[in-house]
C-alpha cells in the first residue's frame, strides 16, 4: 500500500521542487503513517471489527448502510423469523470463526445476544382496538428512546445553551415527556367522542 501511495505522488508531483515542496512534505508524512507498524496492526483490527458489526446489523436488519436514516432507521420490513435466523448463522460464524474464538470482545457481544435473545425476537403482541386486532411487533432496539433522548437535548441546548440535562431531567415533571406524543396523529383524541 505504502510503495503504490509514494509512487502514485511523486509521478503527480514531479518537476520543479520549489514549486511541488508542501507535496513533498506530505509524502514524507504520509510514508511515516504507511510504515508505522502498530498502526497497521490496529488498522486489521478496526478492519476485522467492521466486518463483524457490518455482519451484524446486516443480520439484525437495523441501520443498514445503504440506508440513509442513520441512527434514525428502525430497520426494515423484514419477517421476524427470517431476522432470527440470520442472527443465528451470525452467533454460529462468530462462535466459530478461528479469528474470533479468543477475543474477549466478541464472547461479551455473544453473551449479551444469548440475554437478551428472548427480547430480540419476541412474539408479536395482538392487541384489540375498535378498529378490531392488530398485532404489533415489540421494537428489537432501543432506537425509539434514543431518538428521543437526543432530540429532547438538543430542544433543552437551543432553549438554555446548556447542553448539560441533568438538572433539566430532575425537576422535570414525570408525564412530561409523553407531550411530545401530540406531535403524532394517532395520539390526538377525537372530540366526536367527547360529546
Amino acid at each position: 500500500m505504502e510503495t503504490a501511495v509514494s509512487e502514485m505522488l511523486v509521478t503527480s508531483f514531479q518537476g520543479d521542487l520549489d514549486t511541488n515542496w508542501p507535496f513533498f512534505r506530505l509524502l514524507k508524512a504520509l510514508r511515516k503513517v504507511t510504515n508505522d507498524e502498530k498502526l497497521l496492526i490496529h488498522l486489521v483490527e478496526i478492519e476485522e471489527k467492521i466486518e463483524v458489526f457490518e455482519a451484524l446489523r446486516s443480520a439484525l436488519r437495523v441501520a443498514l448502510p445503504e440506508g440513509k436514516q442513520g441512527l434514525n432507521d428502525d430497520g426494515d420490513e423484514t419477517p421476524i423469523h427470517t431476522i432470527k435466523e440470520n442472527v443465528e448463522a451470525f452467533r454460529d460464524w462468530v462462535t466459530t470463526d478461528k479469528r474470533f474464538l479468543w477475543n474477549k470482545a466478541y464472547k461479551k457481544m455473544v453473551a449479551q445476544l444469548d440475554q437478551y435473545w428472548e427480547k430480540l425476537f419476541a412474539d408479536p403482541i395482538p392487541v384489540t382496538t375498535p378498529q378490531g386486532v392488530v398485532t404489533i411487533q415489540p421494537q428489537r432496539t432501543n432506537n425509539i428512546l434514543e431518538r428521543f433522548f437526543r432530540d429532547l437535548k438538543r430542544r433543552n441546548r437551543k432553549k438554555s445553551g446548556i447542553s448539560s440535562m441533568g438538572k433539566t431531567l430532575t425537576y422535570m415533571l414525570p408525564s412530561t415527556p409523553l407531550v411530545c406524543n401530540l406531535e403524532h396523529n394517532e395520539y390526538e383524541p377525537n372530540h366526536s367522542e367527547w360529546m
